[in-house]
């Protein structure tokens, strides 16, 4: 391996962006057949993530033990993956009519993203039912429901 990678951060990073990739390419791949309503898209983008992270359980949990260095840049390859997530589920939100106070379509599917796996890390790290009793999924999607209505609510 190390004749391919300078060091171990090499490796774990290399790991990450395929784990990342195959994410994006789940979503984008199931892409034409999700429906067009975008509340609905959101929740059948949230199905695929959960069977994306239950399906690479172990790269997936690899992936956010990562920790950067003090003063490490975030890799333009991780940003710009993110950033096509992100994109993914805010096209969604910005097809919803939205409040004066609901900020931007960005800013919600953020929003998600980070509810969505939050919930996912402390299920993955088995201290979800410490706080909830609810499932995963069921949790998941009240959590997307939750915040597609705060974001059409102030409307």
């Amino acid at each position: 391996l190390y004749q391919h990678f300078k060091d171990i951060r090499s490796i774990i990073l290399a790991v990450n962006a395929r784990t990342m990739q195959g994410l994006i390419d789940a979503m984008t791949a199931n892409a034409p057949g999700l429906p067009d309503d975008p509340g609905e898209r959101i929740h059948a983008y949230a199905d695929i993530y959960l069977d994306y992270v239950k399906a690479h359980r172990n790269a997936w949990d690899a992936m956010f033990a990562w920790r950067r260095t003090e003063g490490e840049a975030v890799p333009d390859w991780y940003a710009r993956q993110i950033e096509t997530l992100v994109e993914m589920v805010g096209d969604c939100f910005a097809k919803i009519e939205a409040g004066p106070d609901a900020g931007t379509p960005q800013e919600a599917a953020r929003l998600v993203w980070a509810s969505v796996h939050s919930v996912c890390a402390l299920e993955s790290g088995g201290r979800l039912d410490l706080i909830m009793q609810t499932p995963l999924a069921p949790l998941v999607h009240r959590l997307v429901e939750i915040h597609i209505d705060a974001y059409a609510a102030s409307a």
